[in-house]
């Protein structure tokens, strides 16, 4: 009997002159439709395949059967494209078509390249110290439908040790990871790798994928200084206890890249404090700080008395590489003080009269020129009248040491005084002085005896 009429419904309850579904898991879609008028329907079939299938319209077929028709028949008036296809339903006919989707080859490749784990495509890339190992990996994918066979990875420049691949073919969807090592040498660096590769269905895929890194040399330098002097070495410059000392710490960027996050310190001083450094004329420490740029920090402080060492230090970021250095420098504290003690043949006579000494005889004074500072001494001596004074021949005193002069004369009549003066210059260029006065009497011996008799100076006789 005919079938109860209705339109076009999909599913069942449905309604309408066209519809659309989905083919289930076992590949089949029913669709119904009205064949008791007119006496004859068509039927227009389209398909939307899955992503890389295609209808093979050599391959669609159509049959039907009626009650009269009983074998399956070629459907009248059939015809397929790769979009569909379309036929004429004979009044009471059950229709089947068998639709065949091939999958349309559609080879495809991925080739991503990291340095030392980083998708560096874009330069600087990681920052490596120079003569470090660089490590490079290349991850290739099958991203298409077909196998790949024959694949080859190179890159420009070549690894020293080429590149080591698991695989020279690999399904679809499949991947692996490919490998090479090198040691960085300084400066930016770029390569790009390539992948080929023949495809199962015929031709060619290839990609490619360039990488950065840049060789570190890492350096960064200080240089310390007090009162301007470069003073690495013990005892550096004398300044006298009390006077202003002035440290400069000039650091410079020695490396081949920008350096940020720069410190300065003193081991006696602790951190530099950032506002008392300028790069020029503008205060603070640059971050980065360039290549080759060098910023100055200037400290203030007193001299304390004798030997004083300190430490500067300098560390900061060159690319990820931690750089550091630092550098000594010194400065003595000056005490200055001088004492002469002067004698004359032997006494220290200080107040007059001093020793009595015959007119014409010998006079001897003695010099003695004592250090009682903490620095050597150069040293000038002399007396306020004009006395000829001998001396060892030494160029200076040591701290605690003692110089001894000697000067000679002789006596004249009366009271005579004079003066010693020393005058020691330290090595800041300071003076100290001392002085010492001396006396002695000249004394011109004489006596006279007049003898008389009765009053009469008889010297002669009778």
């Amino acid at each position: 009997m005919a079938p109860t009429p209705a339109a076009w419904v999909v599913p069942a309850g449905a309604s309408g002159a066209s519809a659309t579904t989905t083919t289930g898991a076992s590949g089949f879609a029913t669709f119904q439709w009205d064949t008791t008028a007119p006496a004859v329907s068509t039927i227009a079939v389209s398909e939307t395949p899955q992503a890389g299938w295609v209808l093979d319209p050599t391959a669609t077929r159509c049959t039907y059967i009626t009650p009269e028709v009983t074998t399956p028949t070629d459907l009248p008036g059939f015809a397929a494209t790769a979009d569909g296809f379309s036929g004429t339903i004979p009044p009471e006919a059950i229709v089947t078509c068998d639709l065949v989707n091939r999958l349309e080859p559609q080879p495809a490749i991925d080739l991503e390249k990291a340095t030392n784990g980083a998708d560096a495509d874009d330069p600087p890339g990681p920052f490596v110290p120079i003569g470090d190992a660089v490590e490079w990996a290349y991850t290739v994918s099958n991203t298409g439908n077909v196998t790949l066979t024959g694949i080859t990875v190179s890159d420009e420049p070549t690894p020293p040790g080429g590149i080591t691949c698991p695989e020279t073919t690999l399904p679809a969807g499949a991947a692996m990871t490919c490998t090479a090592s090198g040691t960085a040498a300084a400066g930016q660096l770029a390569n790009t790798a390539e992948v080929v590769a023949t495809a199962a269905s015929g031709g060619t895929v290839d990609d490619s994928d360039p990488s950065h890194h840049f060789g570190v040399a890492p350096g960064i330098a200080i240089e310390k200084a007090t009162n301007g002097e470069d003073a690495d070495d013990a005892p550096g410059p004398y300044v006298p206890v009390g006077d202003p000392v002035t440290w400069t710490y000039v650091v410079t960027n020695d490396s081949n890249v920008a350096i940020t996050s720069v410190t300065v310190s003193d081991d006696v001083l602790g951190p530099i404090d950032p506002a008392s450094c300028e790069l020029g004329g503008t205060p603070g420490i640059p971050d980065p700080l360039p290549v080759g740029a060098s910023f100055t920090c200037t400290v203030t402080g007193v001299a304390s008395a004798g030997q004083y060492e300190n430490v500067g230090s300098v560390t900061g970021d060159a690319g990820g590489v931690e750089v550091a250095d630092s550098d000594a420098s010194h400065h003595y504290g000056e005490v200055l003080g001088v004492t002469l003690e002067k004698t004359t043949n032997g006494e220290d006579a200080d107040d007059p009269p001093g020793p009595s000494v015959a007119v014409g005889g010998d006079v001897v004074w003695r010099y003695a020129v004592s250090n009682t500072g903490n620095v050597p001494l150069r040293f000038a001596l002399a007396d306020d009248r004009d006395v000829a004074i001998a001396c060892p021949r030494l160029f200076q005193i040591v701290p605690g040491g003692r110089l001894v002069c000697w000067g000679r004369g002789t006596a004249t009549a009366g009271q005579y005084a004079n003066l010693g003066t020393v005058v020691g210059t330290a090595p800041s260029g300071r003076t100290v002085d001392a002085s010492d006065p001396s006396h002695h009497f000249g004394v011109a011996a004489a006596i006279t005896i007049v003898k008389a008799t009765n009053d009469d100076d008889g010297d002669e006789p009778p």
